[in-house]
C-alpha cells in the first residue's frame, strides 16, 4: 500500500504524458494535462502531507475515470471493434480504478473500518455510467465542402454535402439567410453549376448514438479567408438529409 498508491500515480503521469505526445502528432484538443497537473501535485504532496496528497490523487482518479469513461462510451457507440483505441482508453481507466481503490482501503484502514469493495465496485461503475451517460446529449462540429444549387424563382434550392466523393450528403432548405449569405460569400467556378463553400461548419447534436439535429452555421471563403458566419445556425430537415450520414459522427480523440 505504502508503495502501490505512488507507483499507480506516477505510472498515471507518465501515461498521461505519452498520451499528449501522441496528441501533439495528430494535433488534437486535449485536456489530459490539466489530469496530469492535478495528479503529479498530489503525488508531490503524498510525500509530504499524506492525507492531503491522497485526498488530491483521490479526485484526479475519479476525474481520469470520469474523462476515460467518454472515451470509452464513444468506442462503445461508435467504433466497437478498434481494440487499439480501446487499449489507449482502457491503460488510464484501469489504472485510475486502482489507484480509487487502493485509496479508499488507505482511508479506511486509517479510520479503522472495514474495507468494502462492494462499494468500490458501485463507486467505480457509477463514474464510468455518469461518462456514459454524457452522450445523452452531445454537440459537435464538422467541416464539408458544400456547393448549393439555385433555380430562378424557387424559395427552395439543393445542398450538398461532402467530405469525398464518395462521402456526401444531399438535402434541401428553403433559408433565406443561408441564401444570402452563400450567394454573398459563395465561390463560383466558370463551367461549374452551383456556388461552392468550402470548410461549412455543420453543428450536430446527438442523443447517444441518434443524430437529433443539424444545422449550418457558416463557411470560409478560401479566397479571401473570410469566414461568414450565420446570426443563428440555420436547421435542416433530417427526414429530408439523404446520403452517407456516418460522417456527421463526432471524432474521437484520444486526449480528451
Amino acid at each position: 500500500m505504502k508503495y502501490a498508491i505512488p507507483l499507480l500515480t506516477s505510472l498515471l503521469c507518465i501515461y498521461g504524458l505519452f498520451i499528449i505526445y501522441l496528441v501533439m502528432l495528430f494535433g488534437e484538443v486535449v485536456y489530459t494535462p490539466f489530469l496530469i497537473l492535478a495528479t503529479f501535485i498530489g503525488l508531490g504532496l503524498f510525500f509530504i502531507r499524506r492525507k492531503t496528497g491522497s485526498i488530491i490523487i483521490l479526485i484526479a482518479s475519479i476525474a481520469w475515470l470520469f474523462f476515460y469513461a467518454e472515451r470509452a462510451s464513444f468506442l462503445f457507440l461508435y467504433d466497437r471493434q478498434n481494440m487499439g483505441r480501446w487499449i489507449f482508453v482502457g491503460i488510464p481507466i484501469v489504472l485510475a480504478a486502482l489507484l480509487f481503490i487502493l485509496l479508499y482501503k488507505s482511508r479506511q484502514d486509517s479510520l479503522a473500518k472495514p474495507f468494502q469493495m462492494k462499494f468500490a465496485a458501485f463507486a467505480i461503475l457509477s463514474i464510468l455510467s455518469l461518462g456514459f451517460l454524457t452522450f445523452a446529449r452531445k454537440t459537435h462540429t464538422n467541416e464539408f465542402n458544400c456547393w448549393y444549387f439555385f433555380e430562378p424563382d424557387q424559395k427552395e434550392f439543393k445542398i450538398t454535402l461532402a467530405i469525398t466523393p464518395e462521402h456526401l450528403l444531399t438535402t434541401t432548405s428553403h433559408s433565406p439567410e443561408l441564401k444570402a449569405l452563400v450567394l454573398k460569400y459563395g465561390l463560383r467556378y466558370e463551367g461549374r453549376e452551383g456556388i461552392y463553400c468550402p470548410e461549412t461548419k455543420i453543428n450536430v447534436v446527438t442523443r447517444f448514438k441518434k443524430i437529433t439535429a443539424v444545422a449550418i452555421s457558416g463557411f470560409r471563403n478560401s479566397n479571401t479567408n473570410y469566414e461568414a458566419i450565420l446570426p443563428e445556425p440555420v436547421e435542416l430537415d433530417l427526414a429530408n438529409l439523404n446520403g452517407d450520414k456516418t460522417t456527421l459522427e463526432p471524432r474521437f480523440s484520444i486526449g480528451y
